[in-house]
């Protein structure tokens, strides 16, 4: 079984959690938003500790991050098409975070990559990363 945990901006009660087994509540899931279009999600297997993967987005561009359950490893952040682009994006959902923009990746990719995830348990290979 799987967790999806999601939250907005502070204060927007954007916010939940729900148990999922297939692409379909996946994706329906992932679609849904902050009122000022904002979300981060976090999907995480039942059967692991600490590994998960968390998407954020915002004006629809989206940034994975990817914890291992290896803990002795700090995590990897996703590669985007556009490795020459060193701009920063704020992701004002959740973490609230700066990104670089060269670390963004399609709406494509990053369901592709939440639905391989799910279906492996292991780290998405359909999109490349960068260990941190």
């Amino acid at each position: 079984m799987w967790s999806i945990f999601w939250d907005g901006k502070y204060k927007s009660g954007f916010r939940g959690s729900k148990q999922i087994s297939n692409s379909a509540e996946l994706f329906e899931i992932l679609c849904t938003r902050d009122p000022d279009g904002d979300a981060e999600f976090v999907l995480q297997n039942d059967k692991t500790t600490h590994e998960n993967l968390t998407i954020s987005v915002t004006d629809n561009r989206w940034f994975l991050y990817f914890f291992p359950e290896d803990n002795t490893k700090c995590g990897f952040q996703s590669l985007g098409n556009n490795t020459d682009n060193y701009a920063t994006t704020t992701m004002p959902a959740g973490s609230n975070i700066d990104v670089m923009n060269y670390t963004l990746v399609t709406e494509e990719q990053a369901f592709k990559a939440a639905e391989t995830y799910m279906q492996t348990g292991n780290m998405p290979t359909c999109i490349n990363w960068e260990e941190l």
